[in-house]
């Protein structure tokens, strides 16, 4: 410690904190697909037609 500093100006340590135990989550039900929070459904991407048109850009 260093006489100098006053006691109230003094770094603590922090009191040691309980370590948190994770608790066992339940086991995963399936979800009814018309509740609320039910995952949304991914669409099929829409597959290009004419691959060999470029896309016009606009240029300032």
């Amino acid at each position: 410690m260093n006489p100098c500093i006053p006691p109230e100006y003094r770094a603590h340590r922090a009191p040691d904190l309980p370590v948190p135990v994770d608790e066992p989550q339940p086991e995963p039900q399936p979800v009814h697909p018309h509740h609320p929070n039910a995952p949304v459904p991914q669409d099929d991407p829409v597959p290009d037609h004419n691959p060999s048109a470029q896309r016009a850009t606009i240029r300032l």
